[in-house]
Formats: C-alpha cells, structure tokens, sequence
C-alpha cells in the first residue's frame, strides 16, 4: 500500500496547507478599487483592510488620498511613513495629528 502522499504530512500542515490556498483564494477576491471607495466614504475601512494592504505603502496612500482622516487607522509604520503621512496632509492638515510623534 502506498498512500504515504496522503498521510505522509502532519495533520497540522495539512491544515496549514488548506488555509494558505483559502487565503489565496480571498486575497484574489479583493477588489481594491472598491475598497478605496469604501475607505472615501467611511475611513475607518482602513483597519478592516486585509493585512497585506495595510502594510503595502501605495494601497495606504491611495487610501489617504481618498479620506485623509483614514490615517488614524493605519498601522503604526504606515503613520511613520512621510511619503504617507504627507499624502494624507497635503489634503486635510488635521489628519496630522493621526501620524507618528516623529513626524508631528
């Protein structure tokens, strides 16, 4: 009998297995274009944002450009970033106040 294929991984990394490909499987659901919209329209969206796009820096400024006030709910290295914060900023000055002390 040779099933060693199947039973050859761990329990544990067959399951680590099936949750990447359903992580593949939501990341290529994302439609950005509405999720900026959303972010325009309620700029908390941002902290729902998946992981991945909250750390990818050109995401984050569409983000901003799209609501400034949605600065507040990036991730720390996000409103450490000048390029970001500056995006954010140049549009709404009160959205300074949601960067990092260094940039304050």
């Amino acid at each position: 009998i040779m099933k060693t294929d199947t039973i050859s991984a761990s329990p544990k990394a067959r399951i680590k297995r099936k949750l990447s490909i359903i992580k593949e499987e939501v990341a290529g659901d994302i439609n950005v274009d509405e999720l900026v919209e959303d972010i325009r329209t309620e700029g908390r969206n941002l902290g729902y944002a998946p992981c991945e796009l909250k750390y990818d820096k050109s995401f984050v400024i569409k983000a901003v450009q799209a609501n400034p006030r949605a600065l507040q709910f990036a991730v720390k290295e996000m409103k450490d970033d000048e390029d970001v914060v500056f995006a954010a900023v140049n549009l709404d000055g009160l959205a300074l106040q949601y960067a990092s002390e260094r940039l304050r």
